[in-house]
């Protein structure tokens, strides 16, 4: 199982550090409000979220879908465990996996809907491939994908003021934690790791994903969907 990046004291103070972004809170209540309008046409779609981390997007799902039929993802057995102790819902099915392991497993079912905010990205680029391809082949036909996450534009100059802009932020956050979060942040924008726009997109059209769309983006972060 690969080793999960966002660990230790990253995990322990993950609120004060999502609290700094400006897309924390917009970019998930419309992530779910897209889940609503799909769920008016469908009702009784099956969902997996990847990454559920502390229920930061979980929360949002279910103000909104009250009734929505969830899978929550993680790796991380802490994460998970916080999330149960805020969650109540029957609806709700908690799993504790890898990502691609879980999606490659043949008993896994198919879902209408796969989503995750803040997650593909802290895979290298190779394994981002294989996930968006075994997420592909989990979705059912002509469903959708859903991801939040840090993906930059392709001009180098704003991609590069975008990542400082965002860093300068950890300033407030206590030396320690500043240092690993910066840390982290310089290992994401790493060629192996770093989610850019035209590539993103291009490697979804390789793996037959079409009607490709940016919904929404807040300095470097991305609302996209993908459908079958």
């Amino acid at each position: 199982m690969p080793q999960n990046r966002y660990d230790n004291i990253l995990r322990e103070h993950n609120q004060e550090i999502l609290n700094l972004s400006p897309a924390n809170q917009t970019m998930r209540i419309e992530l779910a409000l897209e889940i609503k309008k799909i769920l008016e046409r469908k009702t009784d779609l099956r969902i997996l979220e990847i990454g559920v981390w502390e229920w930061d997007l979980t929360k949002y799902l279910l103000q909104y879908n009250p009734d929505i039929k969830l899978d929550c993802l993680d790796i991380s057995s802490e994460m998970l465990d916080s999330a149960k102790q805020n969650i109540w819902d029957q609806n709700i099915n908690f799993i504790q996996s890898d990502a691609c392991e879980y999606l490659d497993n043949p008993e896994t079912k198919t879902y209408g809907v796969i989503l995750s905010a803040w997650t593909i990205h802290n895979f290298t680029k190779k394994e981002q491939r294989k996930i968006f391809r075994k997420i592909y082949e989990k979705l059912e036909s002509w469903w959708v994908m859903l991801i939040m996450d840090k993906i930059y534009p392709d001009n180098l100059d704003k991609s590069i003021w975008l990542f400082n802009l965002q860093n300068e932020r950890y300033r407030y956050l206590n030396p320690e934690l500043e240092n690993a979060i910066r840390l982290h942040e310089k290992q994401d924008y790493d060629t192996n790791y770093k989610m850019q726009e035209s590539h993103t997109k291009l490697l979804l059209k390789e793996i037959w994903f079409k009607d490709i769309e940016i919904l929404d983006r807040i300095e470097r972060d991305v609302l996209l969907i993908a459908r079958k």
